[in-house]
């Protein structure tokens, strides 16, 4: 108080002499301190933690969200029930009112809507090929979900499918089969199947189990691989991609035959444990290794690039309604999986721009160079690959194309 009081008198003094106040050089706090006010720096320096603390509470922006304490397993369960049972109901209402156009946006919309409004309690998984997928995470030493948890998961989807086939049987008084479409084959449902269940999974796990995650566009990630994978392979295998759906649609149609829900089941695994092992190839440091490795950003250009060009193939073959939209959100869900790790360009064109435009600089020219020649490389087999797989398809495996 002293210090203060003195300080003050000072200040009148000068300005009576028509002299202006000392200027203080270096830091405000040694300013402050100058002139006897600590108790007011201490007091700015409280109110500036206050204010930091309620800002922390509050308000979250991407990233900075804290996880938020664990749901009760009974909640998650519940969460879990309800995601999949309106998924699946939705699926049925739409297949069953022929919604050839719109249907694939509205399931992936529902599925979207589902997965941001109870992510936050279970994850959202909704698909028993999502939890074993994690569970392998987790056993791996990843962020996923405890086995036990796991086979708990995937009771209550698959009770939620069962009710969701009952409730849609009922308002329809109809319903469908599961099985491959005309002209195709066991091969053609299982390469289906197998590949856009992969997506699925691997978008999963890099968008809520990788180091970008929590994140605001997880949702839409999810949710719009099935516009991608849908309006491609619905006239092969229909588009299932989730064994729960699977089996309530077999089980409520066991009058159209009964048995291709345990082939679809086998393929929709073997595409989730795929998608675990490709996702510790481009995501190492999630399992404790390093962090943007080059076989990391090859593979995920290898990967983004053949299901693009997979599914532009399936939708030209196909005569899909929704082509270009369905191209559209395979890009842009890969994108969002993998554009942290390799920049996502998928295209050679890209490639060859971002390098003119001197956004792709490594430690040494030739590095460099070697960089865009592996990156154009691995796109091009890619597109071979691809369109391979699409031909084997549609034709080259035996089957023949449906009728338009």
């Amino acid at each position: 108080l002293k210090n203060a009081s003195s300080a003050w008198f000072r200040r009148i003094v000068d300005r009576r002499r028509g002299r202006s106040p000392p200027r203080w050089r270096g830091s405000p706090a040694l300013a402050l301190q100058g002139e006897g006010g600590a108790m007011r720096l201490a007091r700015g320096r409280t109110r500036a933690l206050q204010q930091q603390q309620q800002q922390q509470q509050h308000v979250f922006v991407g990233k900075d969200v804290p996880p938020h304490p664990p749901s009760p397993l009974h909640t998650q369960l519940l969460a879990e029930f309800l995601g999949t049972f309106v998924f699946t109901f939705c699926l049925g209402c739409n297949v069953l009112s022929a919604n050839a156009i719109w249907g694939g946006v509205a399931i992936a919309s529902m599925l979207t809507a589902a997965t941001y409004a109870l992510g936050g309690i279970s994850g959202a998984h909704f698909n028993p090929a999502v939890s074993v997928a994690m569970g392998i995470v987790e056993v791996a030493g990843g962020k996923g979900i405890p086995p036990k948890t796991v086979f708990m998961y995937c009771g209550v989807q698959i009770l939620g499918a069962l009710v969701a086939g009952m409730c849609y049987t009922y308002a329809f008084w109809d319903t469908f089969a599961l099985g491959p479409g005309e002209g195709f084959g066991a091969v053609h449902v299982g390469l289906c199947e197998t590949v856009y269940t992969f997506m699925l999974v691997f978008v999963v796990l890099n968008v809520s189990a990788s180091g970008s995650a929590p994140n605001q566009y997880y949702g839409l990630a999810v949710g719009f691989v099935y516009v991608a994978g849908v309006y491609g392979a619905a006239r092969v295998s229909g588009g299932c991609f989730n064994p729960a759906v699977a089996i309530g649609i077999d089980i409520f149609s066991v009058f159209y035959g009964f048995g291709w829900s345990l082939a679809y089941l086998m393929f929709e695994f073997t595409g989730a444990a795929l998608a675990v092992v490709l996702f510790k190839i481009v995501r190492p440091e999630v399992f404790g290794g390093d962090e943007g490795t080059r076989t990391a950003q090859l593979v995920s250009e290898f990967l983004g690039t053949f299901m693009l060009i997979l599914t532009l193939g399936l939708n030209v073959l196909g005569k899909s309604p929704s082509g270009p939209f369905s191209v559209a959100a395979c890009y842009m869900c890969m994108s969002y999986a993998v554009a942290d790790v390799s920049g996502a360009h998928f295209n050679p064109c890209v490639t060859l721009a971002v390098f003119i435009s001197g956004r792709c600089q490594e430690a040494t020219p030739q590095r460099t160079k070697a960089k865009v020649c592996m990156y154009l490389g691995v796109q091009l087999l890619a597109a071979v690959v691809g369109g391979y797989a699409y031909s084997s398809i549609y034709g080259g495996g035996g089957g023949s194309p449906p009728p338009p």
